[in-house]
């Protein structure tokens, strides 16, 4: 719900929901393969730390769809683990969470 009514550009979350949002499945594989990934909403865009595919996502950032151009998610920064997302914004200023 806060998605959907609060006015801020960015939310910074601290253990998030982030658990099976879909099911792969393949011919060799009749059972699937659980995807894991956390709540999206078309308003905000989704800004993960970097993960492997066994790691638990323990930080992620929305920031407002309309300050897309003006957002960067740094995956490749030393810092960023699953506990930690680096997000520039604009004019180079960082949040570390």
């Amino acid at each position: 719900m806060i998605l959907q009514t609060d006015d801020s550009d960015v939310l910074l979350i601290q253990e998030p929901w982030y658990k099976t949002v879909a099911t792969l499945r393949s011919n060799t594989n009749l059972d699937g393969d659980p995807t894991r990934g956390a709540p999206i909403n078309p308003l905000w865009d989704l800004h993960l730390p970097m993960l492997k595919p066994t790691d638990e996502c323990r930080a992620l950032t929305y920031t407002k769809s309309s300050i897309h151009s003006l957002v960067q998610n740094q995956m490749s920064h030393p810092m960023s683990n699953p506990n930690t997302v680096i997000t520039d914004i604009d004019d180079g200023a960082t949040i570390t969470m």
